[in-house]
């Protein structure tokens, strides 16, 4: 607070504080807001005692308290003052007349903030009159002076918490104390000055037509100080009758206090609105009654492709914004009964026709003495979908924790058998033929072998999890030999299948540095699954041509293919396309791996499939070494 307004706030206590009429304000509801000492000592109340309190604790009758509401408090006399007497009560309970000048005290939009009272006890009054009523003209003379300073006190009471002036064309013939501590000038120096000289050269035109018009509403103006400051100003005029002769009475009021107010409110509304449009989150102000939208954020907009200008007059149903038009009244409901909600989960149509997640919030605010709904939502939608995909994760490791169990239990149960068929004829008579020893052996080994690539797999995929390269023992490797000992190994223990191989003239010279047991894992796991998911009788193709981006090799096959929903999945740890089906048994890490072991080379792998025609997978390894 500056010098100058700590000045003026201490001049304006002395002067409320030395107003000898008792001076109660009251907000609208007619409760005590403030009081004089005045007040304190004509009815033996302090403020503490009263504040908050109706008038009606200072009436002699309720009823006349309720009277006065009906008669001088309400919207017919909004704009006037009013003079009356009214019996009193003390807080002793003794009672008196009093005299009281009422005024409603009104906002800058004309709004009403209250009401002022003055009240003078009329006691002393009263008494004199009845000792004058025997001196019929010492009566009608007092009664004279009397009249005069009544029309004084109104006029001067209008601004008793600012300046009075009454002139008569400009020239001021009275003024009160008020205008002296406003404008610096003694009240001598003011009486007989133009009072056009307290305003400021740029709104004198604005003064003069008001004066000249009888203009008796309030307006604001800029007014200047004895020192040539100028501040704030609120004018109001009322022509009267002062002494016999026509006039006019002005107030004025330094407003500086409510101007920063103003500012300061001002301020606020925009802090509000900038946190309001900045908000990252979709942001809605609706009424409460209908839910009709007041005003929407930018987030909104870009979440719902629905315009500020298109949103605003309709409410959430209109607009189909709840997906869950039950959850929509569950959510009015709640927040009639409890005054707000804090993330309620609910799904609401987005743009481009999404259906988004989101956590609701809001809570009943009032704006304009009106009740309102402050409403934000969270995107939560992927959140939600990291959710369940994270525990669709630990079910497919659930599921692969079984499989893996079943998957190492059928080799070992082999090797144990034919193990134990083979040590339970050592020492017998009844010994195996050579060739069925050897069958057996190569079944244990094709098993153990089995036993090892899940292994591996569990490992590579161990390393891939903990972010450590897959290890390469880059050599020069020819891929027609790596191509042609593979396909060879599955023509001559598959003849369910016909193999054809589309090799360009270029990759029989062609040396490639690769690591020749990774790439023949991949070749292999690709055959293995082009085989698993094709019929009997079909034809399994793998071409080789050089490209511009390197060596690239297809596999296609005639089977069953895949929907997109698998193709999108195809590369994911643990997942098998076909995971309800005993046709492929498997851990779903084999195309994982594979990705990796092609990405390893510097290379791209790609899967195209149609439901029921086939798959075809491709894959690219760097151009041919020098």
């Amino acid at each position: 607070m500056s010098g100058q307004q700590t000045q003026f706030k201490a001049e304006f206590e002395a002067i409320f504080n030395s107003i000898t009429d008792a001076i109660v304000f009251t907000d609208a509801k007619r409760q005590i807001v403030l009081v004089n000492p005045a007040f304190t000592k004509t009815f033996g109340y302090h403020l503490e005692e009263v504040s908050g309190r109706t008038t009606q604790i200072i009436y002699a009758n309720p009823e006349s308290y309720f009277n006065q509401g009906k008669t001088r408090y309400n919207e017919t006399t909004l704009n006037s003052k009013t003079v009356y007497e009214n019996e009193y009560r003390r807080k002793d309970g003794t009672l008196f007349p009093g005299e009281t000048l009422g005024t409603q005290v009104k906002g800058e939009n004309g709004e009403l903030l209250g009401f002022l009272g003055a009240i003078r006890d009329l006691t002393e009054r009263i008494e004199t009159h009845k000792k004058l009523q025997d001196k019929i003209k010492e009566y009608e003379l007092s009664q004279k002076l009397l009249k005069e300073s009544e029309e004084r006190f109104r006029a001067l009471h209008d601004a008793s918490l600012g300046g009075v002036i009454i002139h008569d064309g400009g020239l001021i013939l009275d003024c009160n104390q008020g205008l002296s501590d406003i404008t610096g000038f003694t009240n001598e120096e003011l009486v007989g000055m133009d009072g056009l000289k307290l305003i400021a050269p740029d709104f004198l035109e604005i003064a003069i037509k008001k004066i000249k018009a009888g203009y008796s509403e309030k307006y604001e103006v800029e007014g200047v100080r004895k020192d040539g400051s100028t501040y704030p100003l609120s004018i109001r005029g009322k022509n009267i009758s002062y002494k016999g002769r026509k006039a006019r009475v002005i107030t004025f009021q330094d407003i500086t206090k409510e101007k920063q107010v103003e500012n300061a409110l001002r301020e606020r509304e925009e802090y509000f609105r900038n946190a309001f449009e900045t908000n990252p989150d979709p942001v809605i102000l609706a009424k409460l009654e209908d839910g009709s939208i007041i005003d929407v954020n930018t987030a909104f907009v870009q979440a719902t492709g629905i315009t500020r200008l298109e949103a605003v007059g309709h409410n959430s149903e209109q607009l189909n914004l709840w997906q869950d038009k039950g959850l929509r009244e569950t959510f009015r409901e709640q927040l009639q009964t409890h005054g707000e909600i804090k993330n309620l989960e609910a799904d609401f149509n987005a743009v481009g026709g999404q259906v988004r997640t989101a956590l609701v919030s809001a809570r009943l605010i009032t704006i304009k003495e009106e009740p309102c709904i402050l409403i934000t939502t969270r995107d939560i939608t992927t959140e939600k979908e990291a959710e369940r995909a994270l525990i669709e994760m630990d079910q497919m490791k659930s599921d692969f924790i079984s499989i893996a169990a079943h998957e190492l239990r059928t080799p070992l149960t082999a090797i144990i058998g034919y193990t134990e068929l083979i040590l339970n004829t050592v020492g017998h008579t009844n010994q195996l033929s050579e060739e069925k020893k050897r069958d057996f052996l190569h079944e244990i080994l094709s098993r153990g072998d089995a036993l090892n690539r899940i292994i591996d797999d569990v490992l590579n995929v161990s390393r891939i999890e903990s972010g450590q390269p897959l290890p390469l023992d880059l050599q020069k490797t020819s891929p027609l030999d790596l191509i042609d000992k593979t396909i060879e190994f599955y023509q001559l223990h598959d003849s369910r299948h016909c193999f054809r191989l589309e090799l360009s003239d270029e990759i029989k010279e062609t040396k490639l540095f690769i690591d020749r047991q990774r790439i023949c894992q991949v070749l292999e796991n690709l055959l293995s699954n082009a085989v698993k998911y094709s019929p009997k009788g079909s034809e399994i193709v793998l071409t080789g041509s050089l490209q511009p981006e390197g060596w690239q090799i297809a596999i296609s096959d005639q089977g069953i293919g895949m929907s997109q929903e698998q193709l999108n999945r195809i590369f994911d740890k643990f997942y098998r396309a076909n995971a309800s089906s005993n046709l492929a048994p498997g851990l779903g890490l084999g195309m994982s791996i594979v990705k990796h072991i092609i990405e390893a080379h510097g290379g791209k792998i790609r899967v195209d499939s149609t439901e029921g025609v086939g798959t075809t997978v491709t894959f690219n390894l760097p151009n041919p070494a020098a």
